[in-house]
């Protein structure tokens, strides 16, 4: 799992909107973003501005089925 989501993170650095990643907003909660690593595991992230430069910065990987949980 560890190398799915090294090449997730690295895909998410040089292309944001790589077909792959499919990636979408995640409903309800505003600028977070989730990106595939593979069917069943998503990558969670937020753009942020840093120095003038946009930045994306990762909050968590996790199993699908744990994003609606509270």
């Amino acid at each position: 799992m560890q190398a799915r989501i090294v090449e997730c993170v690295h895909r998410l650095g040089e292309n944001s909107r790589h077909p792959s990643l499919q990636t979408h907003p995640v409903q309800g909660h505003k600028g977070v973003f989730e990106a595939y690593v593979d069917k069943k595991n998503r990558v969670t992230f937020e753009y942020a501005r840093k120095d003038g430069a946009r930045r994306i910065v990762l909050r968590r990987h996790c199993n699908h089925a744990m994003l609606g949980s509270p």
